[in-house]
């Protein structure tokens, strides 16, 4: 008798702290349209190499309960939704054969949808699992004591976890409270060392007012605003590498959970930026470390485009700047700058708030005059986990495994599978891991074959690629056939989180073609276009494919093909296939280069990946010409992409030095303040100015967040560099 798959692959494997956020798609509906398969064998490869697509490491201690100090009025755990008969006490004396003894994590979201593995005796092909009296979703039975569920919603507090043979109620055990549902949730739930980005609290159940007090490792928010009884905005404190435990509330009524925030040790995405109302007589400008997120005491604030009329303070010792004068109205021309610290200038601020984080200058002279965030040690440290389970098809009797879901290999070709963890960003493209990682048909296993990857800490989605490899050519080649995907998979630093099944459900059999019209070529560049394609899920990451780009000569326009994609049903429920296109210069793809990104969709079997961007030209100083370091003039080559923000970093060859100043989308006339004057410019001698412009769909001026001016984070860019003096 083949074994009944309870609930495989379901929408319900997603990250607890986002879950709120995340629209779940009706199963089916999508069109399909199969290659032949030879077509696909020509169409599909991939170049070996490192397996390149991890996201970045998180820090953390040893695993903690998340669970502690819950106050007296925690809510009660979900009722039962299929409550079935009272438990039958097990004989006397013996032990009894049916039913649960623990459940790891023993804790998670109230929003539900984190994978979890119940653990006990007497599991068969029909076991049901409750969580609070609530079905679980996603059931795989990984043996007789072991089963793989995913979390369903529930109230604050602790759960009954409960297991019965089908609907045998002879078998229906329950292990009280195993399972704790935290009150409340942090997204995202993690970020930099540096801090200086808002973070939501969001609860269940709770009433937070103006009183409400949070913490992350201890430092208090550095902002709280109650956007609801449930829901809080935090300014997030600086921290040291590592998960971290989150305090809400007062006395008796707060709540800590132990893990809920994890601090990466990179300075990327801090939320300085423009804020507040419209300038009005009055502009606040905070200066921070962008290492470290300490407060910059004696920054140099300068309002204004020219030192001969602008209004300069230096910054308090929170960093601060206030000034109150009748002539700032309208938009000012911000810049702040500091001895050893990389300057920054916003052009045309219209607002009264201005967070500004400088990144120290990283060279021997300037040891003694910035601060840089201790080497990670002990709990502290990026020390990654791994993931140990088994991939799997179809059962084909109890507990027995059903053979590869892949053609016959071909002349020199092998089956093959393999594991991935999802990349942390749309720039992260697939690479082949070593065949040494390899998962073939005689890899041992129980319900599947076994695997083992390393992976950093935290809420990771797994997807495994199963097909035919060549290995007889000099360069390995891929074909994926088959494909499933993992949602919510907790990892701990230096643990390995076992028991992990992936079962694979898709047949890679969608095609999408991408609509492209790439910029005219020049004698600079671009002279070629890659089309890029991956799958995005949410803000959980990006599932790059082996046939995810395709390169073109320019001129080119019109359809690229991609196919062998999954369907996004069952586990890739909600998630989208996410376009791209990067015209560029020579095979590297270098500058001059002008970018498409972030078009999605979610059932169509065509797509526009968008308007690009000009290239922009300097115009004065003339390439190789003497800057006066008063400010530039730029120009905007052919396309047919609005500009939101243009971009000009002026910096001492290899970088180590720069000046950035981020202007409005119109802006051509610079006017900048000459720091030379005040001892704060940069050094005499040759330098490089990087022109970008680019499309931030929905940007609002005031509302600039340092997040923007990174070009991944751009619906659409071009860039070109220029030598100056």
């Amino acid at each position: 008798m083949t074994p009944r798959r309870v609930g495989v692959g379901t929408e319900g494997h997603t990250q607890e702290v986002r879950a709120s956020h995340r629209a779940v798609r009706p199963r089916g509906g999508y069109p399909r349209r199969v290659l032949p398969v030879s077509a696909r064998l020509a169409l599909f490869s991939a170049v070996g190499g490192a397996l390149a697509i991890l996201p970045s490491c998180f820090g953390a201690g040893a695993p903690v309960e998340r669970v502690v100090d819950e106050g007296p009025d925690h809510g009660a755990g979900a009722g039962p939704a299929d409550p079935g008969p009272e438990d039958p006490p097990p004989d006397a004396g013996t032990p009894d054969p049916h039913g649960p003894s623990g459940i790891d994590p023993p804790h998670g979201s109230f929003a539900g949808r984190l994978r979890a593995v119940v653990r006990g005796s007497g599991f068969g092909e029909a076991t049901r699992v409750w969580i609070g009296g609530v079905p679980a979703p996603g059931v795989v039975v990984l043996g007789p004591t072991r089963v793989q569920i995913a979390t369903p919603p529930g109230e604050p507090g602790p759960a009954d976890v409960t297991t019965q043979l089908g609907d045998d109620e002879s078998t229906r055990r329950t292990l009280e409270d195993a399972f704790t549902y935290d009150r409340f949730q942090v997204e995202p739930d993690e970020g930099p060392t540096s801090g200086g980005i808002d973070v939501i609290l969001r609860g269940r159940g709770t009433s937070w007012g103006d009183d409400t007090v949070a913490t992350f490792g201890g430092a208090p928010c550095t902002s709280l605003e109650v956007l609801a009884p449930d829901e809080l905005r935090c300014g997030l404190p600086p921290g040291t590498v590592g998960a971290k435990p989150v305090r809400v509330g007062e006395g008796d009524d707060a709540t800590t959970v132990l893990d809920a925030f994890t601090y990466d040790d990179t300075p990327d995405g801090v939320a300085g930026g423009l804020e507040g109302a419209p300038l009005d007589g009055r502009i606040e400008v905070r200066s921070f470390n962008a290492y470290t997120g300490e407060p910059l005491e004696g920054a140099t604030v300068i309002l204004g485009d020219s030192l001969e009329d602008a209004i300069v303070r230096q910054a308090d010792a929170q960093g601060r700047v206030v000034v109150e004068d009748p002539a700032l109205t309208g938009s000012v021309t911000v810049t702040v700058a500091v001895k050893c610290h990389q300057p920054m200038t916003f052009v045309d601020v219209p607002v009264d708030r201005v967070n500004v984080y400088l990144d120290p200058v990283l060279v021997l002279s300037c040891a003694d005059e910035i601060q840089l965030p201790p080497p990670p040690s002990g709990s502290g440290s990026t020390s990654r986990g791994k993931v140990s389970g088994q991939i799997h098809w179809d059962f084909t009797g109890e507990f027995q495994r059903g053979p590869f879901d892949v053609p016959p290999p071909g002349p020199g070709e092998e089956v093959v599978a393999y594991v991935f963890t999802a990349a942390s960003s749309s720039g992260q493209t697939f690479n082949l891991p070593p065949a040494s990682l390899a998962i073939t048909p005689e890899t041992p296993g129980g319900i599947g074959y076994a695997f083992e990857i390393d992976a950093s800490p935290g809420n990771r989605v797994l997807y495994a690629l199963a097909g035919l490899e060549d290995r007889s050519a000099p360069v390995r080649s891929f074909v994926p056939w088959s494909m499933g995907v993992l949602r919510g998979v907790t990892v701990r630093s230096e643990e390995t989180t076992e028991d992990v099944a992936i079962y694979m459900s898709s047949t890679l059999e969608h095609a999408l073609d991408v609509l492209v019209e790439p910029p005219a070529p020049t004698e600079r560049g671009p002279d070629r276009v890659l089309v890029s394609a991956a799958i995005r899920l949410g803000t959980e990451g990006w599932l790059p494919m082996p046939q995810g780009r395709a390169p073109r000569m320019l001129p080119f326009s019109g359809a690229v093909g991609f196919f062998g994609l999954p369907l996004l049903d069952g586990p890739l429920a909600g998630g989208v296939y996410e376009v791209g296109a990067r015209a560029g210069t020579g095979p590297n793809l270098a500058l001059p280069v002008s970018a498409v990104g972030g078009v999605s969709t979610s059932v169509a079997d065509e797509i526009q990946a968008g308007a690009f961007v000009g290239v922009p030209l300097l115009v004065s100083p003339a390439p190789f010409g003497q800057w006066d370091g008063r400010g530039f003039e730029i120009a905007i080559g052919q396309g047919s992409s609005p500009i939101d923000v243009v971009i000009v970093d002026v910096a001492l060859p290899g970088d180590l030095v720069r000046w950035r100043i981020a202007a409005p989308g119109a802006a051509r006339t610079i006017r900048l303040p000459d720091l030379r004057e005040l001892g704060l410019g940069l050094p005499p001698g040759a330098l490089r100015v990087a022109l970008t412009a680019g499309r931030i769909d929905g940007l609002v001026w005031g509302e600039l967040a340092y997040r923007d001016l990174r070009t991944q984070n751009m619906d659409a860019f071009a860039s070109d560099l220029f030598d100056v003096h």
